[in-house]
């Protein structure tokens, strides 16, 4: 069994070789799941939405400068 880590750049790389074919949806799979879905949504989804290939379903909110993390304590802001 071969496994391969794949970084942010290749990974946004091929999909936007997908979308260029025509292929615009994507089932994608990492295990740990939880730290592969970060993984994607901090590295891999920027780099799409800087190329003009995805945009958040609700629309671009203003961006929050403060990381969030589900559950986890967050500092207080001033």
């Amino acid at each position: 069994m071969s496994i391969t880590r794949v970084t942010a750049h290749p990974a946004s790389d091929r999909i936007a070789e997908y979308h260029a074919l025509g292929i615009d949806e994507f089932i994608l799979s990492g295990h740990p799941h939880l730290e592969e879905a970060y993984w994607f949504g901090e590295g891999v989804l920027p780099i799409l939405r800087a190329r003009g290939l995805w945009r958040h379903p609700a629309g671009d909110p203003a961006p929050d400068p403060t990381p969030s993390v589900p559950f986890a304590p967050q500092p207080a802001r001033v």
